[in-house]
C-alpha cells in the first residue's frame, strides 16, 4: 500500500512569503504578464509569476531553466527562500530594463537571453555566498562594439608580445646553434669574392 506524504508549509515561511507579496507591489503581480496576482514563484530567478505564466515557464523553459513553485501550500529550502528574498520582481525588471525593453519580451525571449542567464547566474552566486565575478553582457550596440574593440587590443598586444617573444627565442636559436657565424662567413666570403650584386 503506497501512502501519500503531505507536508506543510511551516507558519513562519508561510508569513515571511505574505511579507514579501504585500510589502512589495511589484511581488504582487506577475512579474511577466503584469496583471494577475502571483501564486507561484521562479526560484531560478526569484520572482513572483501567475499561475497562466507558471504554465509557460514550465512548458516553454522547463524545470531546469525556470524552477517554479507555488507561493504556499509548499515547504521551502533555505535556498529557495534566499533566492526570492535576494530577487524579487522589481529587481528583475530593472536589470531586463537595461536591455532594450527585453522586461516586457515573452517568457521565452526574456528568459533566454543571455542577460537573463547573467542575471540568474549573479543571483544564484549571492545567496549561495559565491563570488561572482562574470562581466554583464552588453547592453546595446555600441557596448558590444566597444567591448570587441578592446578584446581586439587585447589580442593584438598579446599577439604582438608573443611575436616579439618568437623572434626573441629564434634570435637564441640562431646565436646557441653557431649558424649566425657560419652565416657571416659566408656572406663575407661572397662580398670578398664579388659575388653579390
Amino acid at each position: 500500500m503506497i501512502t501519500e506524504l503531505h507536508l506543510e508549509q511551516p507558519a513562519a515561511l508561510t508569513a515571511l512569503l505574505q511579507e514579501l507579496l504585500s510589502k512589495d507591489t511589484y511581488n504582487k503581480f506577475c512579474v511577466d504578464c503584469n496583471r494577475n496576482e502571483s501564486t507561484h514563484t521562479s526560484v531560478t530567478y526569484g520572482t513572483f509569476i501567475c499561475q497562466d505564466c507558471a504554465s509557460i515557464h514550465l512548458a516553454v523553459l522547463g524545470m531546469d531553466k525556470s524552477y517554479v513553485k507555488p507561493i504556499f501550500g509548499e515547504p521551502w529550502d533555505n535556498h529557495q527562500v534566499r533566492m526570492v528574498q535576494l530577487g524579487g520582481n522589481k529587481k528583475l525588471w530593472d536589470f531586463l530594463k537595461q536591455y532594450a525593453g527585453l522586461e516586457q519580451k515573452g517568457v521565452s525571449q526574456k528568459y533566454e537571453s543571455a542577460a537573463a542567464r547573467f542575471y540568474r547566474k549573479k543571483l544564484n552566486a549571492e545567496a549561495t555566498g559565491r563570488p561572482f565575478s562574470e562581466k554583464e553582457p552588453p547592453k546595446n550596440a555600441e557596448e558590444y562594439l566597444d567591448r570587441g574593440v578592446e578584446g581586439a587590443k587585447s589580442v593584438a598586444k598579446s599577439a604582438g608580445e608573443g611575436i616579439v617573444k618568437g623572434v626573441n627565442i629564434l634570435g637564441n636559436k640562431i646565436e646557441e646553434s653557431g649558424i649566425k657565424d657560419k652565416l657571416k662567413g659566408f656572406f663575407a666570403k661572397k662580398t670578398s669574392q664579388g659575388g653579390t650584386q
